[in-house]
This record gives C-alpha cells, sequence and structure tokens, in this order.
C-alpha cells in the first residue's frame, strides 16, 4: 500500500474511533479512497455496485454519522446479500431489539464467515440479554470458538461468566490471556477480583495491575487506582496520592477521575469542602458528554446552598439530560426536574406528568412522591387507594420513605391499623432509615394504642441518633431531663447536639432550664446566651408575628424598670430582642419576648460602664 493510502487509512481510523466505533480492516487497498470520499465528502455509493464492504461502509456512515438508520439497513442488507460478513453482524446487533430471532440468524450466518465479532456478540446474547431464553452452555461454546480465534473481547466476555458462576480460577486464567494480548479493560477486571474477591484478595497485586494499566496509558486504571488509596481499606489511606493521581486524570480528561475528584470537593470528603471547585470540575465532565455529572451540578443549582442556587440552571441541566439517550439516567432527571415544577402551583400538571414517568421507569424516589400528591390532593383529585397503591409499589423497591409515610395513613381514619404502622416502620429501621427509628420511639414512648414502652423508646431514639437524627436527640434530651428516666448531664449533651444540627428549639429548652433552674442550677450567663442564640435563629419567626417598623410606647415602658440607671453592653443582643413588637394576636409569642427580652436585660445591665455604649444603645432604641 503506497503512502498516500496509508495517510487516508489513519484519516479513516481516527474518524471511525473519534465516533466510538470499531474500526474493521480494510480488505481491498482500491477501496480505501471510496470510503475516505464517503465519510470526509459525502461521497455516494450505488446500492447494486457489488461489492459488499463499500456498501457496509456506506451503511456505517448513514447510521453512525447521518443517524440514517433506515438506509443503513438497506446498503447493510445489500453487503449481507454479498456475503460481507461484518453486515451481518451489524445488522444483527440492530436486530436485537426488535427481532431476535432474526439477530440470530445473522450473527450464525456471519460465524459460518469465522466472523470472530459474531461470535463474541451472540455469546453475550445467550448470557446477558433478557430478551432471549439465557444459555450458558451455549454461551460457553461460542466464546471458546472466538477466544481460538484470539479475540480478547471473547476472552474477557468468558472470564467474566466464569466470574459470574463462581468458577475464579478459570476467570483469572482467561483474564491474563486477554492482558497477554493488551487488553486494558481485562487488567481493570483481574485488578479488580484480587481487590475484592475475598478467596483470592491481595492488595499487592491489584496495585501492580492497576500500574501496569497506567503504564500501557489506561486513565481508568488510574482513577481505580486512586480509589484504592482514597478509599483505605485493603491499605492505609493515602489523601495525597489520590488527589495527585485524580488530577493526573483531570489532565487527561478522563471522566470518572474528574467526577470522582469534583464529589470529594462538593462533599468535603477527606478534604476542605470546595464547592466552587466542583463545580469547575463537573463543567469540565459535562463538556465530555458525562450525565452523572450534568445531575450531580443540576442538583447544586437546585438544592444546594443560597449562594449557589440557581433554579433556571437547573432545570437546563436536567433538559439536556432528558434529551439524552441514557435511560437510566433520565429517572433522575424527571424527578428533579418535576420536583422543580412541583414548587410551582402552575406547573403541577408537567409535575404529575414527569413524576409519572419516572415511575414508569420504576425510581422509587419518584413513585413515593407521586404517592404523596396523591395522597394530599396537590395538583390531582385525591385518591388515597391510589397513594397507598404507590407506596406499596416503592415499598417493594424498599424505599423506606414510603414505609413512614404508609404507616403515617395506618396511623388513623379509616384506614387504621397499628399492626400495619409497626411493622412498616420496623422495616424501614432494617433499611437504617433514622425516621422509622424515631416515629416507633414515638409511639412506645406515648403508648398510643400499645402498651407503653420507655425503656424501647430510648433505645430507638438512641439508634436513631447513631443515624445523626437531631430530632431524637432532643426528645431523647426532653425525656432525660423531665421524664422519670433522668440523666440530667446526658440531656444537656444531647440539646447541645441537637442545637449543632441547628434544632434552634433545643437553644430555648436550654434557656429555659438555666434560667427557672430546672433539674440543675440557675444560670443566668447561660439562660442569656441561649435566648440570645434562639432569638438569633428565629428572627425570621419574630419578624413574620410583629411590626418592626413601630415601637410601641408599652416596650418603653416595660424597659424602664430595668433600664433607667443602667448602663448596657452587648448592644446587638439588645436590638435583636427589641426589632420584635407587641402587634399580634398570638400573645402566647408576646410573652414569650417579653420573658426573653427580661432576662438579657438583666444579664447584661450588670456589665459595660461606659456612656458611650450607652448612647448607642438608645439611639438603636430610637431607631426601633
Amino acid at each position: 500500500m503506497c503512502v498516500y493510502m496509508k495517510h487516508l487509512e489513519k484519516d479513516i481510523i481516527k474518524f471511525i474511533k473519534n465516533h466510538n466505533c470499531r474500526y474493521l480492516k480494510i480488505l481491498k487497498s482500491e477501496n480505501i479512497k471510496k470510503i475516505h470520499d464517503i465519510i470526509f465528502n459525502n461521497g455516494f455509493i450505488d446500492i447494486n455496485c457489488g461489492d459488499g464492504e463499500l456498501l457496509h461502509y456506506y451503511g456505517f456512515y448513514n447510521k453512525n454519522i447521518i443517524g440514517n438508520n433506515e438506509k443503513a439497513m438497506e446498503y447493510y442488507k445489500a453487503a449481507v446479500e454479498c456475503g460481507y460478513s461484518n453486515s451481518m453482524c451489524n445488522l444483527a446487533n440492530i436486530y436485537t431489539e426488535t427481532n431476535i430471532d432474526e439477530a440470530v440468524r445473522l450473527y450464525n450466518l456471519a460465524i459460518k464467515y469465522d466472523n470472530v465479532r459474531a461470535m463474541t456478540s451472540l455469546a453475550d446474547l445467550y448470557y446477558k440479554r433478557n430478551n432471549i431464553e439465557k444459555n450458558i452452555t451455549e454461551a460457553i461454546r461460542i466464546y471458546e470458538m472466538a477466544v481460538q480465534f484470539g479475540d480478547k473481547d471473547a476472552m474477557r466476555g468468558l472470564a467474566n461468566l466464569y466470574d459470574n458462576e463462581k468458577n475464579i480460577d478459570e476467570a483469572i486464567r482467561l483474564y491474563k490471556l486477554a492482558i497477554e494480548y493488551g487488553d486494558c479493560y481485562a487488567i481493570n477486571a483481574l485488578a479488580y477480583i484480587y481487590y475484592y474477591n475475598e478467596n483470592v484478595q491481595d492488595i499487592n497485586k491489584t496495585i501492580e495491575l492497576y500500574n501496569l494499566g497506567i503504564e500501557h496509558g489506561d486513565f481508568e486504571s488510574l482513577n481505580n487506582l486512586a480509589n484504592v488509596y482514597c478509599n483505605g481499606e485493603l491499605i492505609n489511606r493515602n489523601i495525597n496520592e489520590a488527589i495527585r493521581l485524580y488530577k493526573i486524570g483531570v489532565e487527561h480528561r478522563n471522566v470518572n477521575a474528574i467526577r470522582n475528584l469534583a464529589d470529594m470537593y462538593y462533599n468535603g470528603k477527606y478534604v476542605d469542602k470546595n464547592i466552587d471547585e466542583a463545580i469547575k470540575l463537573y463543567k469540565i465532565c459535562i463538556e465530555c458528554g458525562d450525565i452523572s455529572s450534568m445531575l450531580n451540578l443540576a442538583d447544586i443549582y437546585h438544592c444546594g446552598s443560597k449562594n449557589y442556587m440557581n433554579i433556571e440552571k437547573a432545570k437546563e441541566l436536567y433538559k439536556i439530560v432528558l434529551k439524552r439517550d441514557g435511560k437510566s439516567a433520565n429517572k433522575y432527571a424527571m424527578y428533579g426536574l418535576a420536583s422543580i415544577y412541583l414548587k410551582n402551583n402552575s406547573k403541577m400538571e408537567k409535575a404529575v406528568k414527569l413524576f409519572k414517568m419516572a415511575t414508569e421507569q420504576n425510581y422509587s424516589t419518584a413513585i413515593n412522591q407521586l404517592a404523596c400528591i396523591y395522597r394530599d390532593g396537590n395538583g390531582v383529585n385525591k385518591n388515597m387507594d391510589e397513594a397507598i397503591k404507590l407506596f406499596k409499589m416503592a415499598i417493594e423497591q424498599d424505599c423506606s420513605r414510603a414505609m413512614n409515610n404508609l404507616a403515617g395513613i395506618y396511623k388513623s381514619g379509616i384506614y387504621k391499623n397499628t399492626d400495619e404502622v409497626i411493622r412498616l416502620y420496623k422495616m424501614g429501621i432494617e433499611l437504617n432509615n433514622s425516621w422509622s427509628m424515631y416515629y416507633l420511639a414515638e409511639i412506645y414512648y406515648i403508648g398510643t394504642h400499645i402498651d407503653k414502652n420507655i425503656d424501647e423508646a430510648i433505645k430507638l431514639y438512641k439508634l436513631s441518633i447513631t443515624h445523626k437524627n437531631a430530632f431524637a436527640m432532643y426528645e431523647l434530651a426532653k425525656i432525660y431531663h423531665y421524664g422519670e428516666t433522668k440523666n440530667i448531664d446526658e440531656s444537656i449533651k444531647l440539646f447541645r447536639m441537637a442545637i449543632e444540627q441547628k434544632i434552634s428549639i433545643s437553644m430555648f429548652q436550654l434557656a429555659e432550664i438555666y434560667y427557672k433552674g430546672i433539674n440543675i442550677n440557675k444560670n443566668y450567663d447561660l439562660a442569656a446566651e441561649y435566648y440570645a442564640k434562639y432569638c438569633k435563629c428565629e428572627n425570621k419567626l419574630f419578624s413574620k408575628y410583629f411590626d418592626i417598623n413601630n415601637y410601641d410606647i408599652y416596650w418603653q415602658d416595660y424597659l424602664h424598670e430595668y433600664w433607667p440607671n443602667k448602663e448596657i453592653t452587648s448592644n446587638k443582643i439588645i436590638t435583636l430582642l427589641l426589632i420584635s413588637k407587641n402587634r399580634s394576636e398570638n400573645q402566647g409569642l408576646i410573652w414569650m419576648v417579653k420573658g426573653i427580652t427580661k432576662i438579657i436585660i438583666r444579664y447584661v445591665a450588670t456589665f459595660e460602664k461606659t456612656m458611650e455604649n450607652q448612647l448607642k444603645v438608645d439611639l438603636e432604641l430610637r431607631k426601633c
């Protein structure tokens, strides 16, 4: 073959690989220029030309480049008539979705021409596909035929079969054989066995194989080795080495390495949390067409902190995912977009439609949400029977939220069934749902329709706390402080743990305990501290009930009991309390605010001796 033809063939090979397709050796050198013209110059091939190779490549061009499946099949069939086995294989691949019998016939026809691709594809069909009866014996027979031709895909496929069928020795032999043929997929598969299979577990062999893959330029091996160092299960965790490897993967645009590093920064796992860096990395993955990163970034824009929330960008990303072919990912995009529409009453019809589409894909979270919509009559006619049916469907997929929701229906009303409530919560507990633990603890503590059992309630609250349930911390703290099973030190500890989890009512409880000396010595310093923290957390609530633009003379008179000859510090605390005015029918809240103000002023009046600060406070009061 002349230099010019070799140059054209290289162009063809590069183009085909860039489209994630497998290059098949062009057998006739005189066809190279014609095939090059097809791909790069929209060249035309007459369907009656009688050359199977040209007909095949024109079919390939129409299917994979133009997207004209009808014309592709027309040319593949013409190539089959010419006895071109690669077209038999390609046509069979198309028929696997629509006509499995025709697919099998064409694969067998191609095998008669010793087409190794057809052998491996048919063996895969018998072993892996759902639309044909599984036949392991036939799969092994056909894989072994392809292995005899030195096909590394067949070696790996047969190794995978033996691995799944618990013949680990034969699996290792075949993976090693595929590695000898330079198969990087086999390198990773064998490394995986040595990492996870306890019968042959060997971390040194795992690392050796991943390094071998890296030497072969396989960046998936590099990503997997980084995962090993990050997980630290069979070797000491080495985050610096993991990050170094991930960053090399980033440089070479390995999507899995980029996404793994992004996940680390987003979750703050083993590194300082850095949302900006995570977003930057997810965007690189998105440029590579990675669906998972689109969903992750959409979730940040949808559910992240206020600094990053951007509903329009989230919607845009979810919609892009929905347009892609990745059906496994689509259900997540459907759910995310539906959740956005759910918050907009004018979009409820779209939300319900998307939840139903995700439900058709058996996405349990969407099924549960659709059940909630029917239970509450949110945008649809209320239908408890439909809700129960959907909750049960989600429960079949081990959706613990659905278990809790269905238990909630059975708690009261015409569907009341206490035994079923307890059974469902116990199912949720088996799935480590902290709310199942919390709700069942509540039932045992209150003794609703069952015998009261404080010990069991405490046990369940403790179990829920191990899963970071802050409300369980708060409830158990109350039991230890006010109930019969007192443990004051533990109650204070639990109230403080709940405060760390942003449960503001725990601040108020501690303030009351220290102010009134409930089962503990009075401590006005701590009472004032927790009252002030509570007010800061609940400032929006106070503003909702009180007019913050007017100053009520009653409050001015009220404050004079402590105010006239006192010099005040901590003016920010005082001002925070004074923004709540006597302008509401919520008398309980009014008196709570008055009480808080009173104790804070008692506390701060004993400090600060300068007139300057008193004047500052007076000025702030006038602004109120």
